[in-house]
């Protein structure tokens, strides 16, 4: 069984009934798996799917494992997509430059406060369609970066409950758990999708490996390095 670790609390009877969901789908690991649970809990209907951008150089390799991603799952209603307003002089490493994809200088890449913009939007996409819940796909400490812990998405989600007086609640269902324990909630056919069409390099490597395409460089690789044991 699956608990639905929400940031706010557990979800009421009626909340379950009338959910819909904005989920941050970016192709990685944890947004795939987090549709997935969605789906197997809600049914594909109560799933409204967004991409961000942000000039990152793992952007074709992302919109390709999200399109599989939503196929596979049958989703019902058409991928939103959603561009960050960054300034050009806050690019850093995780944007696109001249140098080449091939050269992996940098094993981590950390834009400020880029949670928090995605999850801005996502709350406004989700009020003018009448959504109530927005779902992102956090881990179990997994960076440690300042917008991606538990106390970020409690702050966060209080933040908003002001803001739009409840109407939209952030789920993170997987905050508690690390990939290798969210790996094993699901069945192999879940476990092979992830493996193999899951995205999350951020160099934007396409090279093979047994856990998947990647640098082998960056953390989100390495994060994933376990699916490749025997």
């Amino acid at each position: 069984m699956m608990d639905n670790y929400i940031v706010q609390g557990y979800e009421s009877d009626k909340n379950r009934i009338n959910k819909k969901i904005v989920l941050c789908l970016s192709g990685g690991f944890d947004s795939t798996a987090l549709l997935f649970y969605y789906v197997a809990k809600y049914g594909e209907k109560r799933i409204f799917p967004v991409y961000f951008h942000y000039g990152q150089k793992n952007r074709t390799w992302e919109l390709y494992a999200v399109g599989k991603a939503l196929g596979y799952v049958y989703c019902k209603h058409p991928l939103q997509h959603f561009v960050l307003p960054i300034p050009d002089d806050m690019k850093s490493g995780i944007i696109n430059s001249e140098s080449s994809k091939d050269q992996f200088d940098e094993p981590d890449f950390f834009m400020p406060n880029r949670n928090a913009l995605m999850l801005s939007i996502a709350f406004m996409y989700a009020t003018t369609i009448g959504a109530t819940t927005v779902g992102f796909g956090a881990v179990s400490a997994e960076h440690n970066y300042p917008d991606d812990t538990i106390n970020f998405y409690k702050a966060f989600n209080n933040a908003m409950t002001l803001s739009l007086k409840g109407q939209v609640s952030l789920e993170t269902p997987f905050i508690l758990r690390d990939k290798r324990k969210i790996y094993n909630l699901f069945e192999s056919p879940e476990r092979h999708f992830l493996k193999e069409i899951s995205y999350s390099c951020g160099n934007g490597s396409e090279t093979v490996h047994s856990w998947g395409r990647g640098c082998g460089v960056c953390s989100d690789c390495k994060s994933r390095m376990f699916m490749g044991d025997k």
